[in-house]
C-alpha cells in the first residue's frame, strides 16, 4: 500500500528585503496559516523562486502553533539561487489535529531581487503511516 504525502502551499509576491518572521500567504485565500485536520508529521519543505537570488539570504521557517521547528528550513542563498528542499524523517516533526501551521521568512537589508515571487511547500504524512 502506498503512502500519501499532503502538500501545504504558501506564497509571497515581491519578496522584500529587511523582513523578520514575515508570514507567507497560505493557499489562495490570503490567510497565513493552515489548521491541521489530522495527526501526522512534517517530513519536508521546499522553496521555489521565479527570480534567481543575487544578494543576501532568504530563510523560510515552519511554525507550528507559533513555535519554529528546528527543521526543515529551506533557504535561497548563493548556493540555492532558485530552489531548495529539505527532508526530515518520519516521526521527527509531529503535528496533531487542530495544530496551526505557517511559514515565516526572514531577509536581510541586502536581499535581492525584491521582485522575486516565491512558493513554499510543506509536506505532511498522516500519523497512521508506519514505514
Amino acid at each position: 500500500m502506498g503512502t500519501a504525502l499532503y502538500p501545504l502551499m504558501f506564497g509571497r509576491t515581491d519578496l522584500a528585503a529587511s523582513l523578520t518572521d514575515a508570514p507567507l500567504a497560505a493557499g489562495i485565500g490570503g490567510a497565513s496559516e493552515y489548521l491541521i485536520p489530522y495527526d501526522g508529521d512534517v517530513v519536508g519543505a521546499s522553496v521555489v523562486s521565479n527570480a534567481a537570488h543575487t544578494g543576501g539570504d532568504a530563510t523560510f521557517e515552519v511554525r507550528v502553533n507559533g513555535t519554529k521547528l528546528a527543521s526543515p528550513i529551506p533557504k535561497l542563498d548563493a548556493t540555492n539561487t532558485l530552489r531548495h528542499q529539505v527532508i526530515t524523517g518520519h516521526g521527527v516533526r509531529p503535528v496533531k489535529a487542530g495544530d496551526r501551521l505557517e511559514i515565516v521568512v526572514t531577509t536581510p537589508a541586502g536581499w535581492a531581487p525584491i521582485t522575486a515571487d516565491v512558493t513554499v511547500l510543506v509536506w505532511l504524512i498522516r500519523g497512521s503511516y508506519q514505514p
